[in-house]
């Protein structure tokens, strides 16, 4: 009487043997073979569809921008890192901070009059800051030494077309080709918790409505055709 390993030793033999024969097709297992098929290799062909150069980006709230000295070209470690990133990338700057900063185009420009406090109580009435042209001078030699592009967040919170101008108009002639985008608030069905809109005059005929206000305006002001929108 064989022994029960003995019994598990054949029948693994036995299917591998099966296994192999189906494997390795009819001429193995008795049966006629088929005709040979013809196969085509094409070289240099079409692709598909090709990953854009700047596809790797980075997001940042527009609050560092409080700092001239973080996005500036002086700024050598990280100008390395996001040079090892990519060679080609996009910065984006936005984020819910947007909807708290101002222009501060002159060091004798105060800042405005924002007395809401936040509903969430994540925040202190006074949760302002300023951008200065001396901060988007930085980031431009941030971005020529990074070979880096940009998407620049302006204020709907409390923007207005009055105030989006001068911004928009020096970071657009500043940065050049190095601005790809403007961008025009963000999560504004946050702006209800944040006390920027009342629940009742705040829906999307609203939202439209003061986006296009301030887009137009930053359209005409700068030159036709040269300024897009995220």
């Amino acid at each position: 009487m064989s022994h029960p390993s003995q019994l598990r030793r054949d029948f693994l033999r036995h299917s591998c043997l099966l296994a192999g024969a189906a494997a390795l097709g009819p001429r193995v297992s008795g049966q006629t073979a088929t005709e040979p098929h013809e196969a085509k290799l094409t070289v240099g062909g079409s692709t598909g569809q090709t990953v854009a150069a700047d596809f790797i980006g980075l997001s940042y709230e527009n609050m560092q921008l409080e700092d001239p000295a973080f996005f500036s070209p002086a700024n050598r470690g990280l100008v390395e890192q996001f040079k090892n990133l990519s060679r080609r990338g996009v910065l984006r700057l936005g984020g819910n901070t947007s909807e708290f900063a101002w222009w501060k185009a002159s060091n004798t420009d105060r800042p405005p009059d924002r007395n809401l406090a936040l509903k969430d109580g994540s925040r202190p009435a006074s949760y302002i800051f300023a951008i200065t042209p001396e901060t988007i001078r930085q980031l431009d030699g941030f971005l020529q030494a990074t070979g880096w592009s940009c998407i620049y967040g302006l204020n709907l919170g409390y923007g207005t077309p009055e105030a989006a101008i001068p911004e928009a108009r020096f970071v657009f002639e500043t940065l050049g080709p190095r601005l790809q985008y403007f961008q025009i608030g963000n999560e504004v069905d946050r702006f209800i918790n944040y006390r920027l809109r009342e629940p009742t005059e705040w829906n999307p005929d609203r939202y439209f409505d003061e986006w296009l206000a301030i887009a137009r305006a930053v359209q005409r002001a700068l030159p036709r055709g040269q300024v897009r929108f995220a």
